[in-house]
């Protein structure tokens, strides 16, 4: 971005200006989707159920996204026999 304003500038001295501001990436870090071992681990109960009509299963979705000046969160009620999506809530946290 700086480049394309025409500021000439190096790799390094934009590290340094972002661990003196502080400023650090987030992202995910190796292994993040093992479960820890003090969490208990439960049975998917749905294994072998055959859902044959509606309202007989329903599931949830959440989802984060980071924005540039915030995060929004998307929570989303489905139903397992249509596919549909039942009910969403979007929020917007600054």
């Amino acid at each position: 971005m700086l480049v394309n304003k025409g500021v000439v500038i190096g790799r390094t001295h934009v590290r340094m200006l972002k661990r003196r501001m502080g400023v650090e990436v987030c992202y995910r870090g190796p292994r993040a989707s093992e479960p820890a071992s003090v969490y208990r681990i439960y049975p998917y109960l749905l294994r072998d159920a055959a859902v044959a009509r509606l309202n007989q299963v329903w599931g949830t979705g959440i989802a984060c996204t980071p924005l540039a000046r915030g995060v929004v969160d998307l929570v989303v009620i489905l139903g397992w026999f249509s596919r549909y999506a039942l009910s969403w809530r979007g929020s917007i946290n600054h």
